[in-house]
């Protein structure tokens, strides 16, 4: 990613990448479009839809990326407890799901 990133700036290249994994997504994008169903949900400025989804898939896609939460001690966790060591990150997740779902 950093040889892309390196490209990008010196270069001046373009790409378009695709992928569900917002975190890589992140790494690399200026600006951000969302597809649900083959359809254009979103687009916006990286740090636009990052900071405020205005779709509910932007949304599930976010919920599934797993940041820690500050306020649990990770110390002597088991790899298999993460998700239960992640509140915030399963309770947006499921959030986000549950309304996409009745959306469809």
């Amino acid at each position: 990613m950093d040889l892309l990133n390196d490209l990008k700036a010196t270069q001046g290249t373009t790409y378009l990448f695709v992928r569900n994994d917002l975190t890589v997504v992140r790494a690399l994008s200026d600006r951000v479009a969302v597809l649900d169903q083959r359809r254009l949900g979103e687009l916006g400025p990286s740090a636009d839809v990052y900071a405020t989804p205005s779709h509910t898939y932007t949304e599930v896609l976010l919920g599934a990326v797993l940041e820690p939460d500050p306020d649990t001690a990770l110390n002597g966790l088991n790899p298999a407890d993460f998700v239960t060591a992640m509140p915030r990150a399963v309770s947006r997740s499921s959030i986000a799901r549950q309304r996409w779902i009745s959306a469809t």
